[in-house]
């Protein structure tokens, strides 16, 4: 695809952003950002039909800027952002900074996450459920046959953070260890909670049954998917940050694509 251009902020860049909100909601910085004038200066340069932001919060960022270029203006709204940021910074801070009401639409990927916007004020006309897709050509599904094999080789992929339940993935692991069973467990990702995790695993003495592999590329990703055995996703709500899964985790479609049980 031509002519795409391509803005990325860094991995942590969602820990930032919400402490940029406390203060510029709090009127204790400026709302004229650099961030907003940047983008304002891009958009106006490229003059695009429609503007599509993926998540709340750079949406409630912009939308002023969009607005002044009265361009039409879609937000995708992904997880954290109708959860953690709603915990931070109140339920209705996306009715009180004006941006359901200044948005045309905006896109959901499952059942929970469109009801949960809806009970934050958006009006249910504008919301939209767009799921989350694959490319199968890019998978091989592969039959996985129930047989004696040992070690039973687990995989788990995703963030470090509460949300994703690596810690309960943990102590899963070791219970069913301790009940004799031979198990590799595989753990794909990074995040805040790595301490924590190396921590737990060191105290339960499964050290030997336990692969960290940090961050891999999605195609790295799917090669663990073809060996390993099935996949454990045990997505929770974070009881600290109210953070929680708003729809299917990709990593579970892309698992299933390859055939592997989850």
């Amino acid at each position: 695809v031509e002519n795409i251009i391509i803005h990325r902020t860094g991995q942590e860049w969602y820990e930032r952003i919400i402490k940029t909100f406390r203060d510029w909601l709090g009127g204790r910085i400026q709302r004229e950002l650099i961030y907003n004038k940047f983008y304002y200066n891009a958009l106006k340069k490229v003059r695009p039909q429609i503007v599509h932001i993926y998540f709340g919060a750079p949406g409630l960022l912009l939308y002023r800027e969009i607005r002044k270029l009265n361009l039409p203006l879609i937000v995708s709204f992904l997880g954290y952002d109708l959860s953690q940021l709603t915990t931070a910074l109140g339920e209705d801070v996306y009715i009180r900074n004006g941006l359901f009401q200044n948005g045309q639409l905006f896109t959901v990927d499952g059942n929970t996450a469109k009801e949960r916007l809806i009970a934050l004020g958006c009006p249910p006309e504008k919301v939209y459920l767009l799921r989350v897709g694959l490319d199968l050509k890019k998978y091989k599904y592969k039959i996985r046959e129930k047989n004696n094999v040992k070690p039973v080789k687990i995989l788990f992929c995703g963030r470090f953070v509460g949300k994703k339940g690596l810690l309960i993935a943990i102590k899963s692991i070791a219970e069913v260890i301790d009940r004799g069973y031979k198990i590799i467990f595989t753990i794909i990702g990074y995040g805040p909670l790595k301490e924590k995790a190396l921590e737990l695993v060191e105290k339960l003495n499964i050290k030997q049954n336990i692969k960290f592999l940090g961050m891999l590329k999605q195609n790295q990703f799917i090669e663990q998917c073809y060996e390993n055995h099935f996949l454990i996703a045990p997505s929770q709500t974070d009881v600290i940050t109210g953070d929680t899964e708003t729809g299917i985790p990709t990593v579970i479609l892309q698992a299933h694509a390859t055939g592997m049980p989850v």
